[in-house]
């Protein structure tokens, strides 16, 4: 039987995998008997049926993030042709390459603010019938907090109307947006 990452959160490193399956197989064995990877980077590997984007933020090194990965989640915002990857700030993992994502890409490198589930806790909360945390993508809270700050002034309203209701409850909403620099509630403020 082949295997499949949806219980890891959609991405797994060799590591990762290799430690699911207790040092029997080999990464090759693995890959070769699954039908459903793909490995979008080195060392990566991923759920064949993530949308082309995620992979593509995948294969530059980084993950979804901004209003490309508020879309991922279900918010109607229009892109700006560019793909939002959020890049690792710590600098301890293989050289992000955004050339490598296929299309335009707008590189964040922001640590991130709220705790990403590694895939062994996935892989728990998958056997305790509990959600399961996609890793190809920023949450839709720091996706947002991001876009405050990325997205021009004159769209960020549009960006905070498909949000609410849709991805994110009106007081999440709220929250975030009151959290954030006082340039942008000022910006916000203007808009209106």
């Amino acid at each position: 039987m082949g295997l499949t990452l949806c219980a890891f959160g959609h991405v797994a490193t060799t590591a990762e995998l290799l430690a699911a399956v207790d040092g029997q197989e080999s990464i090759v064995d693995i890959y070769q008997r699954s039908s459903f990877l793909v490995r979008p980077r080195r060392g990566v590997y991923a759920c064949a049926h993530l949308r082309a984007v995620e992979l593509a933020a995948l294969r530059a090194g980084g993950v979804l993030d901004c209003v490309s990965a508020l879309c991922a989640a279900g918010a109607e915002v229009s892109d700006d042709g560019c793909l939002h990857v959020r890049f690792h700030a710590e600098g301890s993992r293989a050289r992000p390459r955004p050339e490598l994502a296929g299309v335009p890409v707008t590189a964040h490198w922001s640590r991130v603010q709220t705790e990403r589930r590694p895939a062994a806790a996935n892989l728990i909360a998958h056997r305790f019938h509990r959600p399961v945390l996609t890793r190809s993508r920023l949450p839709p809270q720091e996706a947002l907090r991001q876009a405050l700050v990325c997205v021009p002034p004159e769209r960020l309203r549009t960006v905070i109307d498909a949000v609410t209701g849709s991805v994110l409850p009106f007081d999440e909403v709220r929250r975030i947006v009151s959290g954030a620099r006082r340039s942008v509630r000022e910006q916000l403020m203007r808009v209106r």
